[in-house]
């Protein structure tokens, strides 16, 4: 089966500053509301599996965009704030692993 997936960081844009880095959690302390329209896709990509564990796969992308990202890739190092898109569902990068948020 084939697996689309993108990431999204935030744009860089002033009014959105204040969101990087910032976990679920920290947004709600603050009221601040999450919302897919602060972001941009920085990297599409495909992976053909038979199996897919998300978790699993989360995980590697942490590990791939953080120590070996593709030469096209042109965002920063994936962290938290950032939302990897799955075929179907969006992902945020929270301070301790992954949580669906739509």
């Amino acid at each position: 089966m084939i697996y689309n997936y993108q990431i999204l960081q935030l744009k860089n844009v002033p009014e959105n500053h204040f969101y990087c880095f910032m976990s679920l959690n920290s947004l709600k302390r603050h009221n601040l509301e999450f919302s897919l329209d602060r972001y941009r896709v920085v990297y599409c990509d495909t992976i053909d599996t038979d199996c897919l564990n998300i978790h699993n796969f989360l995980e590697s992308l942490f590990t791939k965009f953080n120590i070996n990202h593709p030469k096209d890739f042109r965002g920063h190092s994936l962290s938290v704030s950032d939302v990897v898109y799955i075929n179907d569902g969006y992902w945020f990068c929270d301070d301790f692993g992954w949580k669906k948020i739509k």
